[in-house]
């Protein structure tokens, strides 16, 4: 074809666009620009709050059916950043779906070494060895005396079991070398009166949430504890799972044990600090209330007595039970009792809601377990008597639960009856108890002299309970985790966006849109929240709260 130079062909004039056509795409362009962060947000999250993956996988479908349908219908094509969005957030759906399924499986042959119970004359150790032959575990003191201990454990509990040194000099510091792992620690004085520092929590959430450092966990080790008491969600096996869980897969829940132990913060602050467990519902499944015998019940306790459990002190003395979880110890000028809230509760077909029509068959402890800790009450000297319970006590924490059985507000009944019996006992004083899984620290007198301490989460997000609407206990103190969160990551924002003379209403009301949209969410997910049971009544009471809080926000 030959062209003219001098007398160029015109120019093809452009078909007109419609107007109506391209305003509604350029809406449409704008409000996936707003959602990107949006979406992402929720892939990021997806592994931590069940509901999420349907907010996720549903955001990543609709990308793509709008994307077909774009171009199969008006011959149009998404920008190709929304395509990078596309591709960049299902590579991090693989990304954490291999984090949370094939990585623990990558601590299979792994050894640990973790420090339980030491007393002014014995320390106990926790070790998994998996390579064939015996290992040796040696002690040393000051003064170059050195002790060791050969011993060699079956794969049949995944090569894990303890070892005990007795015969200890005390307040005698000891260096210790093992497989895996070595350290320090001091042997109490013989003196019951010495000084005493411990830590008591519950909540740390590692691998599904793909988190590396466990800052909580740090701090206390930071503190140096003389030991720590970790009231269940040491793993969180029910999440992402929707359903059963992990089911009967035992390798599974063993896995995640490893996953955690060989985090190197835990295996810092396990390694140089004596540690009591007891497990709650997220080692099994969340919200666990069925009987012992029960699938998930019997592996997911089988995994945490041989990555946890086997060490605690048993009724008897020795090892830890097979059967009863709950125990005893004394340190120093406390004496603590460790209660299993999961393990013998009765009357789980029973409405817990319904306290006034509880008894004696809605039970959280059970008949034995409950005449073991008034029996140990009664039989305590010490100052103080610490009641470790996985389950908060206070009245200020809602019962929830498909049937209000979590939490001792759904056992109002025996809650009730256990502090009346305790008020009751002639002398019997210095009970508090401490509590976790609230992902909140608060402190509350249940009674005039029972005192209740709840510290939780180490490592965990999000704020698990609300308060309950009345016959609310005495609160001396209360935070919520996710609030403190919320306000650091809010004057954050704010201040990256210009302060006061950047966009802060701007910004106030996309988060109220977007909890909103979150709230309708989590009303319609299969396994969500149940819709509020509010009155006309109510929205009238809650019109001037939300006035004077809108007005303070736009001041």
């Amino acid at each position: 074809m030959i062209v003219d130079q001098d007398n160029p062909p015109p120019p093809q004039p452009t078909p007109p666009s419609s107007p109506l056509l391209i305003c509604p795409l350029s809406l449409l362009l704008l409000f996936f620009q707003f959602l990107a962060p949006f979406s992402l947000l929720s892939y990021l999250l997806v592994f931590a709050v069940a509901p999420l993956l349907y907010l996720g996988i549903g955001s990543f479908l609709i990308l793509i059916i709008l994307s077909a349908a774009l171009k199969s219908r008006l011959r149009l094509q998404l920008p190709p950043h929304l395509i990078y969005i596309a591709l960049t957030s299902s590579l991090l759906v693989y990304a954490l779906y291999f984090h949370n399924h094939v990585s623990p499986q990558l601590h299979t042959a792994s050894s640990f070494l973790t420090l339980h119970q030491v007393t002014p004359t014995s320390a106990t150790f926790w070790v998994r060895h998996p390579e064939p032959g015996p290992f040796s575990v040696s002690l040393t003191s000051g003064s170059g005396a050195e002790l060791t201990a050969t011993e060699s454990f079956s794969p049949s509990d995944d090569f894990t079991g303890t070892l005990l040194f007795q015969d200890l000099r005390p307040g005698t510091e000891y260096a210790f070398q093992g497989p895996g792992a070595g350290g320090t620690f001091t042997t109490r004085e013989a003196d019951p009166n010495q000084k005493l520092t411990f830590v008591s929590g519950s909540c740390t959430m590692i691998a599904r949430t793909a988190r590396l450092r466990l800052l909580g966990l740090r701090s206390v080790l930071a503190q140096k504890p003389d030991f720590l008491i970790f009231l269940g969600d040491l793993i969180y096996a029910d999440v992402p799972r929707l359903g059963g869980g992990l089911g009967g897969r035992l390798h599974m829940y063993r896995a995640m044990y490893r996953e955690v132990f060989a985090n190197a913060d835990f295996a810092a602050l396990t390694t140089n600090t004596p540690t009591y467990y007891m497990f709650d519902d997220h080692e099994i499944i969340n919200d666990y209330n069925e009987l012992p015998d029960s699938d998930p019940y019997e592996p997911a306790v089988r995994a945490w007595r041989e990555y946890a459990g086997s060490t605690n002190p048993a009724l008897g003395g020795g090892g830890g039970g097979e059967q009863r979880h709950y125990y005893h110890f004394t340190q120093g000028s406390g004496d603590f009792f460790v209660l299993d809230t999961r393990s013998y509760r009765l009357g789980k077909e029973a409405d817990s809601c319904a306290a006034t029509d509880q008894g004696e068959d809605v039970s959280m402890l059970g008949v034995e377990q409950t005449q073991t800790l008034k029996a140990w009450l009664l039989a305590s000297t010490s100052v103080f008597k610490f009641v470790a319970s996985p389950q908060p006590l206070s009245r200020n924490v809602d019962a929830h639960g498909e049937s209000c059985e979590e939490a001792w507000s759904g056992h109002a009944w025996e809650r009730e009856e256990l502090l009346d019996w305790i008020e009751g006992q002639e002398g019997l004083e210095g009970v508090v108890f401490l509590t976790g899984d609230l992902h909140q620290v608060g402190v509350y007198a249940l009674r005039e002299s029972i005192a209740e301490i709840s510290a939780s989460p180490f490592d965990a997000s999000g704020q698990v309970s609300n308060h309950a609407k009345g016959g609310e206990d005495v609160t001396f103190f209360e935070r919520y985790l996710g609030n403190y969160y919320y306000n650091v990551t809010n004057k954050l924002a704010l201040r990256a966006a210009g302060g006061t003379s950047g966009f802060p209403m701007t910004i106030s009301s996309l988060q109220i849109g977007v909890g909103a949209l979150y709230a309708l969410f989590m009303w319609a997910a299969p396994n969500g929240r149940s819709l509020p049971k509010i009155t006309v009544d109510d929205v009238v009471k809650m019109l001037p709260v939300a006035f004077c809080a809108m007005g303070s926000h736009c001041a």
